[in-house]
């Protein structure tokens, strides 16, 4: 499914954004939001094609993705909110590139779909 190979690549230049070496500051946390929240309207709409082709397994993995997409938001808005910046571990940045690398190997969709949940999931970890 190509929509989800595009998910992957936004997730990937969120993930580029994030530099163990520098601080991310209030206009890449917006943009970051901007990206997450359009991740976030092409899941609904891949949930909503799911379910019209009666793919339950596949809707309900997408319902997930969306959930995980939706507390990213919320991190964002709140590390906006603060005025702050935010520290990055350099294990969890490797860990989210080897995830998105294991993204863009799988071979089905439902497999891209798990690891586009925990990619969502880990950028939450890395921006709390």
């Amino acid at each position: 499914m190509s929509t989800n190979d595009e998910i992957v690549e936004k997730l990937q230049t969120i993930v580029d954004k994030i530099k163990p070496d520098a601080d991310i500051d209030i206009e890449q946390l917006r943009q970051i939001k901007s990206d997450l929240e359009n991740i976030w309207s092409q899941l609904q709409f891949e949930r909503i094609d799911a379910r019209k082709n009666k793919k339950w397994r596949e809707a309900d993995k997408l319902r997930d993705a969306e959930q995980e997409c939706k507390q990213a938001i919320d991190i964002v808005q709140s590390a906006i909110l603060r005025p702050i910046l935010i520290g990055k571990n350099q294990d969890n940045l490797q860990e989210m590139q080897k995830i998105l690398g294991e993204v863009k190997t799988a071979a089905k969709t439902q497999e891209r779909i798990d690891f586009i949940i925990k990619s969502l999931s880990f950028l939450r970890r890395i921006l709390a």
